[in-house]
This record gives C-alpha cells, sequence and structure tokens, in this order.
C-alpha cells in the first residue's frame, strides 16, 4: 500500500507539473506568435537533429543570409538555411544537402525564422499523435488516478 500510494504521488506530481508546462509553453507562445514543427528529416544536420522540435518566430519573416527559416512548399513545410536574398525572395539549402533548394522561396511562402530547437521532443510529440501514444497516455492517466483513488481509500 505504501508502494501505490507513493507511486500515486509521483505519478501525479509528474501529470500535473507536465501539464503546467503545456498550458504555459501554449499560453506563452500563442502571446509571441511562436509555432512549433517537428523535423522530420535530416536536411539540417548538425544544426537541428531529426526528431527535434524548432519553435518558429511567425512575426518575423524578414530574414538575412545564415537565418534559418520555415516554409511552405506545396503541402511540404521546410525548415533551411537562407544561402542568398532575391529580389522576391530566398535562396535555401539544408546544412546537410549537397545541393541548393531549386528555385526561389517567394516571402510569402515563409512561415517564420526560427528561434531554437528542442532536441528528440518531436519523437514524443509524433508519438502522442498517434493511436498507441494516446492509448499509452490515457494508460498513464488512468493509472495516476487509480493510485490516487487507491491512496485516498485507505
Amino acid at each position: 500500500m505504501v508502494l501505490m500510494r507513493n507511486l500515486g504521488k509521483m505519478l501525479t506530481g509528474m501529470l500535473t507539473i507536465a501539464a503546467a508546462i503545456v498550458i504555459l509553453s501554449a499560453l506563452v507562445m500563442a502571446v509571441l506568435q511562436v509555432k512549433p514543427a517537428i523535423v522530420m528529416s535530416g536536411s539540417m544536420e548538425p544544426a537541428i537533429h531529426t526528431g527535434s522540435v524548432v519553435l518558429i518566430n511567425t512575426k518575423d519573416k524578414e530574414a538575412k543570409k545564415g537565418d534559418i527559416i520555415a516554409f511552405r512548399r506545396g503541402d511540404i513545410f521546410v525548415t533551411h538555411r537562407v544561402t542568398g536574398i532575391a529580389a522576391d525572395g530566398f535562396l535555401t539549402k539544408g546544412d546537410a544537402n549537397e545541393t541548393a533548394d531549386p528555385g526561389i522561396v517567394g516571402k510569402d511562402q515563409v512561415v517564420g525564422t526560427t528561434l531554437f530547437s528542442l532536441p528528440g521532443a518531436g519523437y514524443f510529440l509524433h508519438a502522442l499523435r498517434t493511436t498507441w501514444g494516446l492509448i499509452g497516455m490515457i494508460c498513464i492517466i488512468l493509472l495516476t488516478l487509480f493510485c490516487r483513488e487507491k491512496r485516498t481509500i485507505t
């Protein structure tokens, strides 16, 4: 019973902290107009690792050479470095790519400039978007509630 009580306290505390972090992060990002994105390729290695979450400043769409920008190319969301400035947009390239991106990224395609990345966080967020990730999170929440309920009964 003591083990269940301690486990319940620990899980409740962890979930409370996680929920607070998620809520606070969402509020800060909404106020600052920052958008998160999961990096699914290694084209920006070593600056941004595969599985990272990048935070994008959507207010800043003006970039200079060397900045990392996020832009849309059709249905694809891309995060690459600006290698040159053209009259109607930007020339870009992934750091790990041998060749530059084809064409010019129009200023209307730019979502914003990257602020920083959180390595590995994308794997966790991506997992939560899957059926098994959601089931796992529900199981953790139910286990926490069960342990908490056991604690109040005894």
